[in-house]
């Protein structure tokens, strides 16, 4: 029945993967390993541009890989399955219908059954963007390592953690320095001019202290530590910092501007007259001596075109910086200049840092008197703030150009002066003349609040101007205005028929869902978000929780608060952090029933339900209850168990008849003849007896099954003759105690049998939970609880690997005994306690192999009679009692077991008492178990 019901949930779970993967735009597909089958949803196809039949075989797949990478990727995917992994991916070439490769990141999420890897099912990403990206980075890399060659510019990284400076063969070159790659910063600082060392270590003193933003800008001069040569050094630089703000990497560029420096002292004079009445202006000054070719700059101007201030460079040094593709325009320009005399041109220009910049430059020549030209002068300006406002413009204009929404534009009476291609598209409008001017109130009534208010956004629908279909879509609509002038309205019409389309399938894919979950026989129920709101709940699970459909809109615990102090709510919650599934078998449930909370037991399974991007919104239950096959089981096991005991009791009483039995046969011989083969069986049993003293688990199987039978005869003819009215009434005496002797043999038995089956040590392991142990005992011993009135607390108790039967043994007797030997004097209390155990105390009890395992001490104490702790020890050797029978009745056996079942379990059991006080036993179990069994 169970499979069955798991195989319908499976298919049912795969139906619902298929709709979705159908319905998503992600590149789905499945692999069946078994039967080397493969599929692919339609977004996959259409991508691929096959038909549905020609992707059964995985060879529809291999043949799509590129060449290159087939091996590769096989192998990858072969080490995955062998390895036992879950999930799989990786990046490879795969051809596209427009028969190109694409790059792609494919993952998938591998299936096993019994071990072995059956299905794989996963998605496919386009990556081949961001590749192309990647790779474009690294050209672009490439070509500023370029432009730093080509302008001379020398390149350094200092970190300061170290205190080592590396540079580039440049950079050492400026510093007259020939040897390492990697020096000291106190050797670097050696060569920096002596009037100039403190300025530089101010500057980057300044530089490396996160407050003033880590950027560092001076110009030194330098004595080359090998050719002695003054420099002057243009250095730029930016500091990193971690976390903390502490400067790991200080890293620039180092120029020789000793020309420039030079240059710049001899037109000082000439920049400083004309530096007010120029750079007020915003822009640079330029004079070129046509004699010598030579450029002079204001520093502005030195700047707009190179990046840098260096005030003087020939032209053809200057011709460099002009971006390669505009270089035609300057030479028009200039061929333009010999008819006129002056130059204009707009050009963008490559700094020395490798960044681009647009500059202005007009300039005109200078003539001597005999009409040759001189010389040649002029300003320029920086427009790259004009370029990039113009690009911007050329971006946002491409942007609505290319919307898949309708852009529009009308003027301040409404009448639409521009629609981007997806808006005429939309809504039928021209605007090249062939239709009358289109106004905004063939879309809206004169008094709707677009008109009136700011900004409008809201949901229209309107029939297309061309085909008269009807339309919905949804609308952002916002005035426009010039400075304070209202100069028309704004537009942004968003097309919503394809979300309604897709609105309708999916609405229609849950309603076959629910449908399907309304009518399965199975409990199941949809639990939405963290709060865990209860959206669908079947008739079965309603029925099992005793609910109506009122429970729909609720949380798990406002429709179940009995579930408050159970481990559900927090297994959901795990569910829903990990998207992980949960399966539980034979788990107990306590659920309200007729009004009473009581125990049932499920197997049950929570499954994440995930939404387009992977994430988990919500999980769904499916369970059967098994309450009536569980109780049975423990009926059955509780059953088995006491039959036992009461072997092991009635053995110990057999003995005692024995010896009664031997002091009355001569008496009982001459009185009924009947009783001569009663005397020969029981001898043969008191053989048997004699010889289990010798070794108590070949006894136990004697008692077991050679003496019942004897002893039963013993009690049935003891009873005949008792109940006989000739027998004398001291043989009638006699006869009785020797029913009542036989009675407690057979108890004996029953003890020695349990007893006999620890020393076997035969265990079926499982994980148990002592708190379920507790609870049944507890219920067992609930009107000896209230007869004496004692008081039971408890905290909570681990669950450990164990044989279950066993622990319910130990426990039973822990707690019988405390409410056995109990004071008249005091009402009873016990306290079970539980806590892990250190590693140093476990270490003085087991081998140092074994203190990896978690080990729990728990502890039974009570107030009761206590005994002397010198008799600690004897309290659990077999048939060994401190106190009478008729005072306090047992076997003898009771403690003798508990010690048994600890040490078949791995562990070890202590005890604590003070005659009169009480007694406090605590036995130790570890967390797990291994096949080696510590010795008694």
């Amino acid at each position: 029945m169970a499979e069955k019901l798991y195989s319908s949930n499976d298919q049912a779970a795969l139906e619902r993967y298929e709709l979705a993967a159908k319905a998503t735009c992600d590149l789905i597909w499945d692999w069946n390993i078994r039967e080397n089958t493969l599929w692919w949803n339609n977004n996959f196809r259409e991508w691929v541009g096959v038909a549905a039949a020609d992707t059964n075989q995985l060879s529809a797949w291999e043949e799509r890989v590129h060449p290159d990478d087939m091996t590769g990727l096989m192998r990858d995917m072969d080490v995955v399955l062998a390895s036992g992994a879950t999930t799989w991916e990786g990046q490879y070439r795969f051809l596209r219908k427009d028969g190109l490769y694409a790059y792609v990141h494919d993952r998938g999420h591998i299936v096993y059954e019994n071990g072995k890897a059956v299905r794989v099912v996963g998605y496919m990403q386009d990556i081949t963007e961001r590749v192309q990206e990647e790779k474009l980075r690294h050209e672009q890399e490439q070509e500023r390592s370029f432009a730093l060659e080509a302008a001379e510019v020398g390149t350094w990284v200092f970190y300061p953690l170290t205190r080592q400076v590396k540079w580039d063969a440049r950079c050492k070159k400026l510093f007259g320095f020939s040897k390492a790659d990697i020096v000291s910063f106190d050797l670097v600082m050696q060569y920096i001019h002596e009037e100039d060392v403190l300025a530089v270590n101010a500057s980057i003193q300044a530089a490396l202290d996160p407050i003033n933003g880590g950027d560092y800008d001076i110009q030194f001069r330098t004595v080359g530590a090998e050719d002695k040569i003054l420099r002057w050094l243009h250095c730029k630089g930016k500091t990193y910092f971690n976390k903390e703000g502490v400067a790991y990497r200080f890293a620039g560029t180092a120029q020789d501007i000793t020309e420039q420096v030079a240059a710049r002292e001899k037109v000082a004079s000439v920049e400083r007259i004309a530096k007010l009445a120029v750079e007020r202006s915003g822009v640079g000054t330029f004079y070129v001596d046509m004699r010598t070719q030579q450029v002079t700059y204001s520093s502005l101007g030195a700047r707009i075109l190179t990046g840098s201030e260096v005030l003087h460079m020939s032209r053809d040094k200057l011709i460099q910086h002009v971006h390669p593709d505009d270089r035609s325009l300057r030479d028009q320009a200039y061929e333009k200049a010999d008819e006129t005399g002056y130059v204009q041109y707009d050009s963008r220009f490559i700094w020395d840092d490798g960044s681009v910049h647009a500059a202005r430059v007009i300039g005109m020549y200078g003539y001597n008197a005999l009409g040759a030209v001189v010389d040649f002068y002029g300003i320029i300006q920086d427009i790259t703030p004009e370029m990039e406002s113009r690009r911007e413009q050329r971006k946002l204009l491409s942007l609505v150009e290319n919307s898949e929404n309708c852009k529009a534009v009308s003027d301040a009476g409404g009448t639409i002066i521009y629609m981007n291609n997806a808006g005429k598209k939309l809504t039928g409008v021209h605007l090249d003349g062939s239709m009358p001017p289109i106004h905004m109130h063939q879309f809206f009534a004169e008094d709707h609040p677009v008109f009136t208010e700011e900004s409008w956004s809201g949901y229209m629908i309107f029939k297309h101007l061309q085909n008269g279909e009807r339309i919905t879509c949804h609308a952002e609509i916002r005035r426009i205005y010039d400075g304070v002038t209202f100069i028309g309205w704004g537009a942004t019409l968003r097309d919503l028929r394809p979300e309604l389309a897709a609105r309708r399938v999916l609405e229609e894919s849950e309603r076959r869902f629910k449908t399907l979950v309304m009518a399965c026989p199975v409990p199941i129920a949809v639990y939405i978000g963290r709060e865990l709101r209860i959206e669908l709940v079947n008739q079965a699970l309603l029925n099992t929780w005793e609910k109506d459909s009122s429970v729909v809109g609720k949380t798990f615990l406002q429709a179940l608060p009995e579930m408050e102090g159970q481990p559900f709510v927090h297994i959901l919650q795990q569910v829903f952090d990990t998207g992980k599934v949960y399966e539980a078998r034979e788990q107990m449930v306590y659920l309200m029933r007729k009004g009473i909370l009581s125990p049932t037991y499920y197997h049950f399974t929570y499954t994440p339900l995930l939404d387009e991007q992977g994430k988990v919104y919500g999980i769904m239950n499916t369970a059967v209850e098994i309450t009536d096959v569980v109780q049975a089981k423990m009926i059955l096991a509780e059953a088995e168990v006491r039959l036992e005991l009461q072997v092991h009791d009635r053995t110990q009483e057999l003995q005692a008849a024995t010896e009664e039995l031997q002091a009355t046969m001569e008496e009982l011989q001459s009185t009924n003849e009947e009783l001569i083969t009663t005397n020969e069986e029981l001898n043969e049993a008191n053989l048997l007896l004699n010889r289990s003293n010798k070794e108590l688990e070949q006894y136990a199987f004697v008692a077991s099954h050679d003496l019942q039978e004897p002893l039963r005869k013993i009690r049935l003819y003891a009873g005949m003759m008792h109940n006989n009215s000739n027998v004398p009434d001291d043989a009638k005496t006699m006869l009785g105690k020797i029913m009542h002797s036989g009675e407690r043999m057979s108890i004996l038995i029953r003890d020695l049998l349990e007893f006999s089956r620890l020393l076997r040590n035969e265990r079926t392991l499982g994980v148990v939970d002592l708190n379920t142990i507790l609870l049944n005992i507890l219920s067992d011993f609930e009107m000896i609880i209230q007869e004496k009135q004692a008081v039971v607390t408890y905290n909570d108790l681990p669950a450990v690997e164990a044989e279950p039967l066993q622990m319910n043994q130990l426990i039973f007797n822990l707690v019988g005994n405390a409410l056995k030997f109990t004071r008249k004097e005091a009402s009873p209390h016990i306290n079970i306690a539980a806590r892990e155990l250190s590693r140093e105390e476990v270490a003085g009890h087991i081998d140092v192999k074994r203190q990896d395992i978690r080990y729990y001490a728990i502890s039974v104490a009570d107030n009761g009679i206590g005994f002397d702790a010198r008799y600690a020890d004897q309290i659990f050797e077999v048939f060994k009692r401190l106190h009478t029978r008729e005072s306090y009745p047992g076997s003898g056996i009771g403690l003798a077991l508990c010690r048994k079942i600890v040490q078949n379990h791995n562990g070890w059991l202590e005890v604590q008492s003070e005659e009169g006080v009480g007694t406090t036993i605590t036995f130790v179990l570890p967390e797990t178990q291994t096949d080696s069994v510590l010795p008694a």
